[in-house]
């Protein structure tokens, strides 16, 4: 899923950080942590809800189980 958000476009994956393209040529610009608010959890679900009460971005991001390392669930608001 492809949204602009905060000044960037961002292109989604399930599995992995979002990439800022260029919204004139739709180059990729390369992955985009968000101000390192996706540091740890390092992907950021294609699927977003806009709350327009509180103006804020709300996405998921998930990371599966890897070796001793849990599955792991966040919820964020970009405002």
């Amino acid at each position: 899923n492809v949204f602009y958000w905060g000044g960037k476009l961002l292109a989604c994956h399930e599995y992995a950080l979002p990439h800022t393209l260029d919204p004139a040529t739709l180059e990729t610009v390369g992955p985009d942590s968000l101000g390192n608010k996706l540091k740890k959890i390092r992907a950021l679900s294609a699927h977003y809800r806009y709350d327009g009460v509180k103006d804020v971005l709300v996405v998921i991001g998930f990371r599966a189980a890897v070796k001793n390392f849990p599955s792991q669930l966040s919820v964020f608001e970009f405002g």
